[in-house]
């Protein structure tokens, strides 16, 4: 259980730097890098925005497989929006985020394609998308 407090907090708009959240793959990353995207429980923003996706911190609690610690990640959008939506409608609710970062390429060869045994540091993020993003929503804009 959360305090309203903290409902509000997680409730406000997601800002990087000082842009609104934008469309999904809409952000440039630099070249030679890889985009991808993380799936998190909504209360991990804070942390996330401090320390980056670490590794040593990592868990897949909820596909009930687990393939070891490593940065689990989806090279679509499509496919996190989906899980996302998918997690918002068990019983109870599980709010989940949308992290939108970049990487070496490299770090998804050999191992497992979804799976990075390396930290993404905050400096990598390029967007946040919250459970009630249209986007995340499965709207689009007219």
């Amino acid at each position: 259980m959360i305090t309203f407090k903290q409902f509000l907090k997680e409730s406000e708009p997601e800002k990087v730097g000082d842009e609104p959240p934008s469309e999904p793959e809409s952000r440039p990353i630099p070249e030679g890098r890889v985009r991808r995207f993380h799936l998190t429980p909504t209360r991990n923003i804070p942390s996330i925005k401090q320390h980056g996706l670490q590794v040593s911190r990592s868990h897949d609690k909820g596909s009930g497989t687990v393939h070891g610690n490593g940065v689990y990640s989806q090279a679509k959008f499509k496919h996190a929006a989906k899980h996302s939506r998918d997690m918002a409608n068990d019983d109870p609710p599980r709010h989940t985020s949308v992290i939108e970062f970049h990487d070496n390429p490299k770090h998804y060869e050999g191992h497992h394609a979804s799976i990075s045994e390396h930290d993404v540091p905050p400096k990598h993020i390029v967007a946040i998308h919250h459970h009630w993003h249209p986007s995340i929503q499965g709207k689009r804009k007219n």
